[in-house]
């Protein structure tokens, strides 16, 4: 697998801003139009989240909440067709999401 960038160095103070960004966000609404940005960002600073878990393609904009990672969109495909009980498939940016399944992305990613 490739880079897709390099790492983001990340200071404990940039983490603690995004993180304080992202329960601020969490914390005032109880369904979302889409992903937060101050969480996805928090969520794509975490090294090896620029690339999908399953093939290593750059900039996934999937996600599996059951597992907590980040898929490209062949792969999500696939993740879909073995049911929600295996792997629970969102997009990032096109379905909603609520509190809860964004905490387990932040925690599982």
């Amino acid at each position: 697998q490739s880079d897709c960038h390099n790492p983001k160095e990340c200071s404990r103070s940039y983490l603690t801003s995004l993180i304080e960004m992202a329960a601020t966000e969490l914390e005032k609404e109880k369904q979302f139009s889409w992903f937060p940005p101050a969480c996805y960002q928090l969520l794509t600073s975490i090294q090896g989240n620029s690339q999908c878990v399953d093939c290593g393609d750059c900039d996934p904009q999937w996600a599996s909440v059951t597992y907590g990672t980040l898929l490209c969109l062949r792969c999500s495909g696939r993740h879909r067709s073995m049911g929600v009980k295996v792997s629970f498939v969102r997009s990032i940016h096109m379905d909603s999401w609520t509190p809860s399944q964004i905490l387990s992305m932040l925690e599982g990613g």
